[in-house]
């Protein structure tokens, strides 16, 4: 029973959590050091740069939000559910996304003609794509669906890792700039599906409504602490220490940059981040769920009545729907690391005025979701830099966001984020990210008898 309860735990994760999700857009029109983890052909102004600890969040979803699922009731100060309505707002294919990243340290050195640099981080995503159909029919019922075979299987990943990264940029000639980055991984936690088993379909006789549910769904996991083959069982003896972060699940990453200067004011850079994988050895699982199951008598009933949530009735039905054998074994596998790509134009004005256009791109699996950015960005010499940015992503078209560094000294505090409409409607909001950190800056790299700072950045 325990483990069909696991199954069921992990088929409705993605429904749970309405969190695919991308990179921030904002960071790579800022003229601060963070700017390269989109492109490494970026360079700094400063011969050294110490970057201190730096937050980064992400939510994205393209399913409901707050509003969707509550409304509240004529009259009074309450809400109810409206499931309905939630359902009438998801697509028939729903994309999910949380993520978070601290970037502990990183440090780059710098030439006229050369930068390396190092960093250390920890990042964590949760991905998520599930259909239509695994909401509809369990808070519905299968009534809808007589006669027809739905699948209501989620495509899921959660993970974390550690990243030891080495960078360095080369000035080919004062207008032209490579660089690269390559990055040392090792994951602390894993928890996803396998792509290539992920069906779990039911259907509904028309004439006898018996229920047949056939599956073959196959998910991974490797984390701490340990879970054994119950989900009720922990085992207490095993604490994850975050300071042992690299054990025997490695991986290698890497990426690529390229930035072009002309005419002195305009500025084109391509980059692509994440190439690279995880091999999972360590506190290995896996579970498949294979083959045809007909049940007579069983039938999904709507799961919400009188604006409440039967909770009894979701248990009571998961457990008789998904009453099969799970098939578990202690083999590694290994993940690839969403790839992003970028390719950006600036145009400087003057009075230090910076116009800029993003193209972006992230391959999640076999899912590609793009995006596109406009910037503008304004500085006060030195000291204080300001700017704003509109960005389109695949089904959210109004994104609004903002991002300021300012120079106290050698210390330099920057923020940024792609959409700040949520904080003026929290409860419509569907997108936001934001990150903020401190840099110390020493020294600058003079300029060329020209007067321009010999390198691609603004």
């Amino acid at each position: 029973m325990n483990n069909r309860i696991l199954i069921l735990l992990l088929l409705g994760f993605g429904l749970f959590n309405s969190a695919i999700g991308q990179q921030e857009l904002g960071t790579h029109f800022m003229n601060v050091w963070q700017s390269n983890i989109s492109n490494p052909s970026l360079m700094n102004k400063n011969r050294i740069t110490i970057g201190l600890p730096s937050v980064y969040a992400n939510f994205y979803n393209t399913g409901f939000s707050f509003n969707d699922i509550f409304e509240e009731i004529p009259g009074t100060d309450s809400l109810r559910l409206n499931m309905d309505n939630a359902v009438d707002n998801l697509k028939a294919d729903n994309l999910l996304n949380f993520q978070t990243q601290i970037d502990w340290f990183s440090v780059g050195f710098r030439t006229n003609k050369f930068q390396i640099g190092g960093s250390f981080s920890w990042k964590s995503s949760f991905y998520a794509n599930y259909p239509k159909e695994m909401l509809d029919v369990f808070w519905n019922g299968n009534g809808q669906y007589i006669d027809e075979t739905i699948n209501i299987a989620p495509d899921f990943q959660a993970f974390s890792y550690a990243e030891l990264g080495v960078n360095a940029a080369f000035n080919i000639t004062d207008n032209i700039t490579i660089g690269g980055r390559l990055k040392y991984l090792s994951g602390i936690v894993d928890i996803s599906n396998d792509p290539a088993s992920r069906e779990a379909t039911i259907f509904t006789d028309p004439e006898y409504y018996q229920v047949t549910l056939a599956t073959d769904y196959a998910f991974n996991s490797s984390s701490y602490p340990i879970l054994d083959s119950t989900i009720t069982n922990v085992n207490t003896n095993t604490q994850f220490d975050y300071f042992k972060l690299f054990g025997t699940n490695t991986g290698l990453a890497g990426d690529l940059g390229l930035t072009m200067r002309f005419a002195d004011k305009i500025q084109v850079s391509a980059g692509v981040a994440d190439v690279g994988f995880i091999n999972w050895s360590s506190n290995i699982r896996n579970y498949k769920t294979e083959g045809s199951y007909t049940y007579n008598g069983i039938e999904f009933n709507p799961l919400i009545d009188n604006d409440s949530i039967s909770f009894d009735a979701i248990g009571d039905t998961l457990v008789e729907v998904f009453d099969v054998e799970v098939n578990q074994s202690n083999v590694g596998y290994t993940t690839n690391l969403p790839t992003k790509f970028h390719l950006s134009g600036q145009y400087e004005l003057p009075a230090k005025l910076t116009l800029g256009v993003l193209l972006y791109g992230e391959l999640y699996r076999e899912q590609f979701i793009p995006a596109i950015a406009l910037s503008a960005r304004k500085e006060f010499g030195d000291i204080f830099s300001v700017g704003g940015i509109y960005a389109y992503r695949q089904f959210s078209p109004l994104n609004l966001g903002v991002n300021a560094a300012v120079k106290l000294g050698p210390v330099q505090l920057y923020l940024a984020s792609d959409n700040v409409i949520p904080l003026f409607a929290p409860y419509s909001g569907k997108n936001f990210n934001g990150r903020i950190g401190l840099n110390l800056l020493l020294g600058k790299i003079k300029k060329d008898e020209d007067g321009i700072i010999p390198d691609v950045m603004n």
